[in-house]
């Protein structure tokens, strides 16, 4: 009623859980600006459904990541380039290859000698596969089927959660 008070009355309140790792490019560099994001996963007539849980998170300068407050359960983690979505939708990525990198090697080493005797340059080689960073999923894979489970307890901390970005090739629908 107006004016009540009660005593003794207590309220518990769980702790939530964290998600800790560093991702990183297939070269070991740091990848920094990356968003993160921690899906619960349940299996449903033997089928994998997974729902977001948390807001994003986003990778520092060193490619960390912490994501926490998290209710106890089964997770997977996703790593997402916002790279990658300007890039697929403003230009074409190609991978350089190692034929590229040669016959542009030569080219200069030649520079001199073609200008002095007016020769023309040898033909480039064809271009590389057209690539982009795709989202992934711990421990490095593009498949959520491939994902791996993390399952947190309440209050608890999975940290080393580590794992590293992939070029995958692409192509024109």
């Amino acid at each position: 009623a107006e004016g009540q008070r009660v005593d003794g009355l207590r309220i518990p309140i769980t702790r939530g859980a964290v998600v800790a790792g560093t991702v990183r490019f297939a070269n070991g560099a740091p990848a920094s600006g990356l968003q993160i994001q921690v899906l619960r996963t349940r299996n449903v007539d033997g089928r994998r459904q997974i729902a977001t849980v948390a807001i994003p998170a986003q990778t520092d300068d060193q490619g960390s990541y912490r994501v926490f407050g998290l209710p106890a359960g089964d997770y997977v983690v996703q790593a997402r380039s916002q790279l990658a979505q300007f890039l697929s939708q403003s230009a074409t990525t190609r991978q350089v290859t190692e034929s590229e990198v040669r016959w542009a090697d030569q080219q200069l080493a030649q520079a001199k000698a073609l200008v002095a005797t007016g020769a023309v340059p040898d033909a480039p080689p064809p271009p590389g596969p057209t690539v982009t960073y795709s989202a992934v999923y711990f421990p490095g894979t593009a498949f959520v089927s491939d994902a791996a489970v993390i399952s947190l307890l309440a209050g608890g901390e999975r940290s080393n959660v580590d794992f590293a970005l992939a070029l995958v090739p692409t192509g024109n629908v």
